[in-house]
């Protein structure tokens, strides 16, 4: 990234959708060329169903570097598993479905992704973020460490395909 750069965050319109379900649909196709860390998979986590509930709520975000589109996110109130864990948050806003475009990476842009969405989480006048990963998806818990997130405990999710998931669950305070 350079300083020329221009960097947007901004909600969704009905237009994007289309786009946006490609978006996932690279960064899951790109996942699976390697280890699938968040353990996405396109058609269950994320769906085209969820995206556009997402929208429709407009809870769906979306991350432009010069013009393009190459990150999105879900950030709404609900966390799955959350009453399981001791927050220090009361106020809390959640982050869901952070992707950015595969091949951007390596250029300090989920950082700049994840540091515009918790500026505009702030001026929601949150006290907190919240959100969970698939414990051991070492990019995720790495780029939310760096960037302030704090451990809070553990949180297994049991899917009939699965089995067992255990979810690491962090929290970010202002």
């Amino acid at each position: 990234m350079n300083s020329n750069d221009s960097l947007t965050i901004r909600q969704a319109e009905p237009s994007d959708f289309n786009q946006v379900c490609d978006l996932y649909q690279k960064i899951i196709a790109n996942l699976d060329k390697r280890t699938n860390f968040p353990l996405w998979t396109w058609g269950v986590h994320p769906s085209f169903d969820s995206l556009q509930q997402a929208l429709n709520n407009q809870e769906l975000w979306l991350f432009e570097h010069n013009g393009q589109l190459c990150g999105s996110a879900l950030v709404n109130q609900a966390l799955e598993g959350e009453e399981q864990v001791n927050w220090q948050g009361q106020n809390a806003w959640c982050i869901h479905l952070f992707g950015l475009d595969p091949d951007l990476g390596g250029r300090g842009l989920a950082d700049a992704f994840l540091q515009g969405l918790m500026a505009m989480i702030q001026e929601k006048k949150a006290d907190s973020i919240r959100l969970n990963l698939i414990e051991g998806n070492l990019p995720a818990h790495n780029l939310y460490s760096r960037n302030g997130f704090l451990h809070r405990g553990h949180y297994s999710v049991w899917l009939e395909d699965e089995g067992s998931l255990p979810f690491e669950m962090m929290e970010y305070l202002f």
